[in-house]
């Protein structure tokens, strides 16, 4: 045995994790520390950081399942999925397997799911993984990365602790899951901000009269309403003309078909309106609210009527109103405006949509 090399290929060969070797000074006289083989093994796994990570591709669509050997490796890339969807871990017992021979109890290392899909991944435990950390139910959102450590915790048990998510370069955007505090205090909200804005300083009227005809859309992209608790407000204003014909004004949520000047399509849910008025020469105002309730791709959501304000007069809200949009796919919000005299009596100028993660 030298410095740097082991030349003898007999002891090498029986070398298990419970042999023990010596440190010692240059002379060989004096030992300064005993370590065995998996104490050295693990030592080595930590210092040469990187060195030891395997990329291990998942394509599935739909389900699928984080191998053992992918887990093992560190880095798991996940695609092929074309909605949300969940990944289970393979059980403890693989993973532990998996590991190099010899691992010890406690050994932990870095993994890194990458999903390179446009769509939240969740990550379920199987038999034996406790999944722990910032979530017990990670979710990794569509293009961006989830930072774990795995724990090999003792016989038939592994922890795998989500420490962070966070989004993959290229797509310049955080994940929906990221939070920050309200002022000092401790209550904890996600991000939020505008997710579309229309302005038209000459103002969009109605296509044709007497008819439900469509001033402003917008069309929610698939999976945005992943989980509970997301939702959007709208609000749109604009300005009648200086007539008393009747107007209407509405939002309507997941129509069919919505083409601004067109007749709005069949189907949706009307969430807001000002009923039928025929104020003169005066502003106007409609807001309301949609948020998802229920378990993540139930198809669910609440209208609900915030605001009908037109001149001085507040109309009068419409009741609450239960939603059944397909999550997986785009979802169509349109602003429609009945004019029965002329189509010139209408005219909306701003539409705000907010979305809330």
């Amino acid at each position: 045995m030298t410095e740097y090399t082991i030349d003898n290929e007999t002891l090498i060969a029986a070398v298990t994790a419970a042999t023990e070797f010596g440190a010692y000074d240059a002379g060989v006289t004096n030992r300064y520390h005993k370590a065995n083989a998996a104490q050295v093994a693990t030592f080595v796994r930590s210092t040469i950081e990187g060195d030891m990570e395997v990329v291990t591709p998942i394509t599935t669509v739909g389900a699928g399942t984080l191998t053992a050997a992918a887990l093992a490796g560190g880095i798991v890339t996940r695609s092929g999925s074309t909605s949300a969807f969940s990944d289970a871990t393979d059980t403890a017992a693989n993973i532990i397997a998996a590991l190099p021979s010899g691992t010890p109890v406690n050994f932990s290392w870095d993994i890194k799911i990458v999903n390179l899909t446009a769509f939240a991944e969740t990550i379920t435990a199987g038999s034996g993984v406790t999944l722990a950390g910032v979530t017990s139910t990670p979710v990794i959102p569509g293009n961006s990365t989830g930072f774990f450590t795995g724990l090999y915790t003792g016989a038939g048990a592994v922890t795998l602790e989500c420490t962070s998510v966070a989004y993959n370069a290229a797509t310049g955007s955080d994940p929906s899951n990221v939070t920050t505090f309200f002022g000092g205090g401790t209550g904890a909200f996600t991000e939020e901000g505008n997710l579309n804005v229309q302005i038209s300083s000459a103002g969009v009227s109605p296509g044709a009269t007497a008819a439900d005809n469509v001033l402003a859309v917008y069309s929610i992209p698939a999976s945005s309403f992943s989980a509970a608790n997301k939702g959007i407000n709208i609000s749109a204003q604009g300005s009648f003309a200086a007539t008393s014909n009747n107007k209407t004004l509405k939002i309507i949520f997941n129509p069919s078909t919505a083409v601004v000047g067109s007749t709005v399509g069949t189907g949706g849910t009307t969430i807001a309106t000002t009923g039928v008025v025929t104020t003169s020469g005066a502003g106007w105002n409609i807001a309301a609210s949609v948020f998802k309730y229920g378990a993540a791709g139930s198809n669910t959501q609440l209208g609900v009527h915030q605001a009908a304000q037109v001149g001085a007069a507040v109309s009068a809200l419409t009741a609450p109103q239960l939603c059944t949009a397909t999550e997986s796919g785009a979802i169509l919000i349109a602003i429609t405006g009945n004019a029965a005299t002329a189509t010139t009596d209408i005219l909306l100028n701003f539409l705000q949509i907010s979305a809330f993660n």
